[in-house]
């Protein structure tokens, strides 16, 4: 049995969970978005109904037990993604600095015009 050489970020099925994990960053990202509008702009009644509402319950609780794993496994990826591949000690400083200061935020964004351009022409 040989063992697999190809690390683990770049691997078929990480490949398949970032592409889950960066929308579902990008669904984080707007439920955070939105909901700071809503109370911006909202009276106390209607916040307080919107905390009363089970399907707004349901809906935090998926974006919490859901969204925030698999926002994770992205931020980490692309960690040991731009850790690992990208050339150039600048570069890499810079990829490095903005994805550990940005934190998780700008994962999804390293993914979709970084990562994935690595697969554009393989697939």
């Amino acid at each position: 049995m040989t063992k697999d050489s190809t690390p683990w970020y770049l691997r078929q099925v990480a490949r398949k969970a970032f592409s889950f994990a960066a929308i579902a960053t990008v669904v984080v990202l707007a439920s955070i978005y939105s909901l700071g509008a809503f109370i911006a702009f909202a009276n106390q009644r209607s916040i307080t109904a919107f905390e009363d509402n089970p399907w707004a319950k349901l809906l935090a609780f998926i974006i919490g037990v859901i969204g925030v794993p698999f926002v994770l496994l992205l931020w980490y990826g692309m960690i040991s993604h731009a850790w690992a591949t990208i050339q150039g000690a600048r570069k890499r400083l810079f990829w490095l600095t903005f994805l550990i200061v940005a934190n998780w935020m700008i994962a999804a964004f390293y993914y979709y015009f970084i990562y994935r351009k690595q697969f554009a022409t393989k697939d």
